[in-house]
Order: C-alpha cells, then sequence, then structure tokens
C-alpha cells in the first residue's frame, strides 16, 4: 500500500477476503482513464516482461498495492539475490503461487499527491529488473551481496 493514498484503505477488507480464499498473493490494480502516457506505456511494457519472461498468467495484473500470505513471505525469505523484486520472485517461485488480481475504480485526484517516480527513476528499475530476472539472468547472479530480508513480526 503505497503512503500517497493513491490506494484506498477501504479496499484492505477485500483483499483479506480475497487471499483467505486460497490465493498466495492477491493485486488490487486501478487502471482507468486518464493515466498519463508514459505511465499508461510503462504498465504495458511490465505486464509484457512479467508474460514472458516470467509465466504470468495473462488473466493477471500487478501492481503495488497487495496482499501475501505468510508462507508465501517464508518462501520469499529463503531466496539469496541482489535484488529483490517481490512480484517477479513470485512468478519465479516453483511449485507456483496462486496469484490473482482485481482491479478498482481510481482514486479522485483530490486525495492522490503525485507520484515520486520520475521517469528516470521507472526507467533504472527497469532495466534492474530486466538484468536480474530477464533471460540473461544468469549473467548477474552473483553481482553484489545478496539481499538479507529481515524478520520484522
Amino acid at each position: 500500500m503505497d503512503d500517497d493514498l493513491q490506494h484506498p484503505p477501504e479496499l484492505i477488507p477485500e483483499l483479506i477476503s480475497r487471499v483467505s480464499d486460497g490465493a498466495d498473493l492477491v493485486y488490487a490494480v486501478s487502471r482507468g482513464k486518464g493515466r498519463p502516457f508514459l505511465l499508461r506505456g510503462g504498465t504495458a511494457l511490465n505486464s509484457l516482461f512479467f508474460t514472458l519472461f516470467l509465466r504470468k498468467p495473462s488473466r493477471v495484473e500487478i501492481g503495488s498495492y497487495r496482499i501475501f500470505t505468510r508462507s508465501l513471505v517464508d518462501r520469499i525469505k529463503g531466496e539469496k539475490r541482489a535484488f529483490i523484486y517481490v512480484s517477479a520472485l513470485v512468478f519465479r517461485l516453483r511449485p507456483g503461487a496462486e496469484v490473482r488480481s482485481f482491479r478498482f475504480s481510481k482514486v479522485p485526484s483530490v486525495h492522490r499527491e503525485p507520484s515520486r517516480f520520475s521517469f528516470r527513476g521507472r526507467v533504472r528499475l527497469f532495466s534492474r529488473l530486466f538484468r536480474h530476472y530477464g533471460p540473461f539472468r544468469f549473467l548477474f547472479l552473483h553481482h553484489g551481496e545478496p539481499y538479507r530480508i529481515e524478520e520484522v513480526l
């Protein structure tokens, strides 16, 4: 959940309900009209990447508003990678996790803050995603210290 009110807290019960119905991970996504061209293009590129290289089912849409089970967290914690991107890791897991998504209505712009991600920051993130989870990821497996996921709860 973002802290800029893009993700309405009112959806939390719906997310909990859907993950309680057997999903390991549930995304709530908003793809409303009026989104800037670069944002729409980035979303399409990201979706294509996940479908082609990570075997994301086409019916699943990904985003940053999500909930996942404790068992999925435990599986992710075992990963030793220099770059952790939770959504990419989930689709790399075998046996696969049960992933679902649903759409919600766009939050009125009166309540939203502008995104803190610049175009340059998005390009940098996507290039890291491609290097570490794309078709040539084996070249980068041992580059950098493994990211350590700490036990918080």
